[in-house]
């Protein structure tokens, strides 16, 4: 997620993001202190307090550079399906289910409890903008096949499960332990369809 680049006096707020984001990729969560950040830009260890007033504000910072990331990718993976498609909805999916896998030393921060310790409401709202690509795709799904006895909301929160459950497990090494012939990514997309059929035949005949 985050380059290494070279710093530039002025810039240190940035760098500073960047540095603890290598860190962190690099060595997890437990291997990252503001010292560590400052060592690898070659200032003082004083010079990051400057910008930030603890470690926790500076693991927030990196936070809102992981989500923002994650929410990129998922927009690009909406731009390169036709808008209601299955496909547009599993790539969506795909797209969280990658990002977690390449990105695993930013779980914690990103839905752990140092995550909901760290962030309010209101800042934790902005940073899940991915959701809201889920619930415009499923709204667009619904239109496309005449759904309208579910919310898109209601949709997306599911659709949104399967692909964090699945990162979940897998960041866990779950899979190790159970025999399984098809890859994360086809279960992804097995159990999105299956799914999508029971909607529209509850749509069409009515609840089980």
């Amino acid at each position: 997620m985050a380059n290494s680049a070279p710093y530039h006096h002025g810039d240190l707020y940035k760098s500073l993001i960047v540095a603890a984001a290598e860190l962190i990729e690099e060595e997890g969560l437990m291997g990252f202190s503001m010292v560590a950040a400052a060592r690898r830009l070659g200032v003082s260890s004083a010079a990051p307090y400057r910008h930030f007033r603890d470690r926790s504000a500076l693991l927030n910072a990196v936070t809102d550079l992981a989500f923002y990331a994650l929410n990129n990718e998922m927009e690009a993976a909406v731009d390169r399906f036709e808008p209601g498609t299955e496909d547009c909805l599993v790539a969506l999916g795909t797209a969280y289910l990658h990002f977690l896998q390449r990105h695993q030393p930013f779980y914690e921060l990103m839905w752990g409890s140092l995550a909901a310790e760290m962030a309010t409401p209101e800042c934790f709202a902005g940073r899940v903008r991915g959701l809201h690509f889920f619930v415009a795709a499923l709204a667009d799904w619904c239109r496309l096949n005449g759904v309208t006895h579910r919310a898109p909301e209601d949709i997306a929160l599911a659709f949104w499960s399967m692909a964090h459950g699945l990162s979940l497990l897998q960041n866990h090494r779950a899979f190790t332990e159970i025999r399984r012939d098809n890859s994360i990514e086809d279960m992804l997309r097995t159990n999105a369809l299956v799914y999508l059929q029971g909607v529209l035949a509850e749509a069409r005949h009515g609840p089980a």
